[in-house]
């Protein structure tokens, strides 16, 4: 033995000399290089509870051990020195003890000796119990030793058969891909299967067979026929089949028993084995059937042939739902079985988002984008050389349907930003995913919200400059604001709190620090630096947080994660917090213009303290106001409020009027503008009407005049937010002014006055 043996041999001796040790050692047999060292053992079994059902073990039980070579990183095996527990569960080829589920993860080899009779102790205690399949736990399937190397992949649920309520029989449709692997792809009870499937005969049984199937078709026959299948119905379905197989082809059937389950506390379903009778012992059966036209004859010839004949069991592999736990369960990804998706872009992150979605369980992929395959994108993209000048739409789908996981990929070559939903039904999609880091796209998805023609979740993923840094945006489908809106409360939210890391300064740099990277200069997009590796991280971790979004968010909320590249971190003081959820802001019509306000709470907190603050000073009849930040997006017709202030120093308040001041505007509008990067910046000024409606008086309109036409630098237009009736129901009303429609005013002020024509 080696030194390794030696070792066991050791422990081993130390446990059975151990005071009232049950274990006995009897013989200990010499073994070559290379060979596993024996040892008959006995194991006194008094000491366990038993139970009836449970196994009925002798007073001390004759076991031989066998220790391999590569002890103590190889688990040792055990088994009977007799068959007297042959068949029961968990006890294969009649005498081996099945001690683990996998031994891979169960066994430690640290323990040695030491941990593996820990195992047995367990085994022998729950096999007395006959608790080693308890109730709560997955079954442990029966044995049935493959000895054909065909496989047989089961995809489809078994037909419900409840134990004791009958055998169903009928057929398996197998899509055959070689005369070595076969899907099981439907069952049916009558012969008749889909088109270019093959039927074979199957059995499911209503109550279970045997934990280890028998190696004899005749003990097979007589196993079967205790279960509820008549022999004779076996005879003719054999004899008939032997006639009507093609010479040189096997005999298949699927023989299903319940004796499986999926996990603790779910039903009972089948466990699949299929029996094959070799083709050259179907040409015998067939030439013997053959010599006579009784039937009683070919009975007889089939009879004396089972009754020698061994059973030959094909590979299984499972994949039916009803069995098989799929390895991304109750991950983000698991949000995607079943779904159906639109991808919007198909390129560096696209394409790989793309596969991501079809082997997490996708049931349609729409896969949207209007470029082709050049020769440069081959390094970070999932294309191939054969792809050059072929749509980027097509080949991405090709290549995922060849995949051929059940999820249907259709490509469309088609560019994003124009009529979206007259190629694809936006009704059916349950996830849109934009992976183009267009800005036009984005605006284009930005419009779509705001009219309400997104209904379903929205992701957008993109990496910055050098793909060092990725950024997910989503958008559930009652959050009005779209891509662009999420992306500047995004910045806002860095700069402004003051929580700028890497992440964020990669995405909105100092204009001095952008730079733009053209594969081919003067006559390309601009386009990203980063290699395959660095986009494939990235391509999964922002598929991966948008889909914990889209699982956890309120369906008004949207969010903004950012994803450090791999070896890069946030700094110290902004660990954790590049991560915004945000709730929608208040909508409100505009009067004038017919654009939309979106007024942050933020904002309108400020206003809210600023009216109980006059209200305490100088009471709820006086005027009070101040200036107001944000963004007024003429492309989308959108005025987003960030920000109001309280009234500037200068101000003058009474219960008639309210007059802004101006000291230390300026400088607060710039303070602003560079602490926001530019994306907030003075828009118009808040005042209240305490007791009145929320309508521009006289007073307010030569505010707008002086704002808008009496500056050395008057702006493009100026918002003027009322709040009518604050000493008792606030009510906002808001007014976009334009200089032309502040000279309309004036002109009519003048022509009331006869002082114009």
């Amino acid at each position: 033995m080696n030194p390794n043996q030696a070792l066991a041999l050791t422990q081993l001796e130390d446990i059975a000399a151990a005071p009232n040790s049950p274990l006995g050692i009897t013989e200990v047999y010499p073994c070559g290089d290379g060979e596993s060292l024996r040892a008959d053992i006995t194991l006194e079994t008094l000491l366990f509870p038993k139970k009836q059902g449970g196994i009925e073990f002798r007073k001390r039980e004759p076991l031989r051990i066998r220790i391999p070579p590569s002890f103590p990183f190889q688990a040792p095996s055990l088994d009977f020195r007799h068959n007297d527990h042959s068949g029961r569960a968990h006890v294969n080829w009649g005498n081996h003890l099945c001690l683990y589920q996998t031994s891979e993860t169960e066994w430690v080899p640290s323990d040695g000796m030491y941990g593996f009779f820990s195992r047995v102790d367990w085994w022998f205690k729950a096999a007395a119990l006959g608790e080693l399949d308890p109730e709560d736990a997955p079954l442990h399937p029966p044995a049935n030793f493959p000895t054909e190397s065909v496989w047989f992949i089961p995809y489809v649920d078994t037909p419900e058969v409840r134990v004791g309520a009958g055998n169903w029989i009928g057929w398996a449709g197998l899509k055959k891909h070689s005369e070595q692997k076969y899907d099981i792809a439907e069952w049916s009870t009558d012969k008749e299967v889909s088109d270019g499937h093959e039927a074979i005969p199957a059995i499911l049984l209503d109550q279970p067979l045997a934990f280890e199937y028998p190696d004899k078709v005749s003990k097979l026959f007589d196993l079967l026929e205790t279960r509820g299948i008549e022999r004779g119905k076996l005879d003719d379905l054999f004899i008939t089949e032997a006639f009507h197989t093609e010479s040189g082809n096997p005999f298949d059937i699927v023989i299903g028993s319940p004796m499986r389950r999926k996990s603790a506390g779910s039903p009972v379903t089948q466990h699949l084995a299929v029996w094959r009778i070799p083709a050259d012992t179907m040409d015998l059966l067939r030439s013997a059937f053959a010599e006579s036209e009784a039937r009683s004859e070919h009975i007889k010839s089939f009879v004396n042939w089972s009754l020698s004949a061994s059973t030959a069991w094909c590979r299984v592999l499972e994949n039916r739902p009803e069995i098989v736990i799929r390895r991304d369960e109750e991950t983000p990804s698991s949000w995607l079985l079943g779904k159906t998706i639109l991808l919007l872009g198909a390129g560096a992150l696209g394409s790989p988002i793309g596969e991501d979605i079809v082997r997490a369980g996708a049931e349609r992929l729409h896969v949207v984008d209007n470029s082709t395959v050049k020769p440069g994108i081959l390094v970070r993209q999932r294309y191939a050389k054969r792809d050059i000048a072929r749509s980027k739409a097509d080949c991405l789908a090709k290549r995922l349907n060849d995949l051929s996981l059940g999820c249907e990929v259709i490509p469309h070559f088609h560019d994003v930003r124009h009529e979206l939903q007259t190629y694809v039904d936006l009704g059916s999609i349950d996830l849109i995913i934009d992976a183009t880091a267009s800005q036009f796209v984005s605006h284009h998805l930005e419009s779509m919200s705001a009219s309400g023609d997104l209904s379903a979740p929205l992701a957008s993923v993109s990496v910055s400059a050098r793909a060092e840094h990725g950024m997910s945006i989503v958008r559930m489908p009652e959050f009005r604001g779209g891509p662009i809106e999420i992306a500047r409360r995004s910045k806002l939210a860095v700069f402004s709190q003051n929580q700028v890391g890497e992440s964020a300064a990669a995405f909105w740099p100092e204009r001095a620090e952008e730079t733009v990277f053209q594969p081919e200069p003067g006559c390309s997009e601009p386009t990203f630096v980063g290699s395959a590796s660095a986009v494939g991280f990235h391509a999964s971790g922002l598929l991966t947080l948008a889909l914990r979004r889209v699982s956890e968010l309120e369906s008004a909320e949207a969010s903004c994660d950012f994803l450090p590249g791999p070896g890069l971190h946030e700094a110290d003081e902004c660990k954790g917090t590049l991560s915004f959820v945000f709730k929608p802001s208040a909508e409100y019509p505009e009067d004038i213009h017919g654009y939309t306000v979106r007024l942050d709470a933020a904002a309108q907190a400020s206003i809210d303290a600023e009216i109980a603050r006059s209200r305490r000073e100088v009471g709820d009849r006086v005027e009070t106001g101040g200036l107001l930040f944000g963004e007024i997006d003429d492309s989308h017709q959108i005025i987003r409020l960030d920000r109001a202030t309280m009234p500037p120093s200068d101000s003058e308040a009474s219960a008639a009027q309210f007059l802004c001041g101006t000291n230390g505007t300026n400088e607060l509008a710039q303070s602003i503008d560079l602490m926001t990067k530019g994306s907030s910046r003075f828009v118009g000024i808040w005042h209240t009407h305490p007791v009145s409606q929320p309508k521009p008086s006289t007073d307010d309109l030569q505010a707008m005049v002086q704002l808008l036409m009496e500056q050395d630098a008057t702006p493009r237009h100026v918002v003027m937010m009322i709040v009518g009736f604050a000493a008792t129901s606030p009510t906002p009303k808001f007014y976009l002014y334009r200089r032309r429609d502040i000279e309309a005013f004036v002109l009519a002020y003048l022509k009331a006055r006869g002082l114009a024509r």
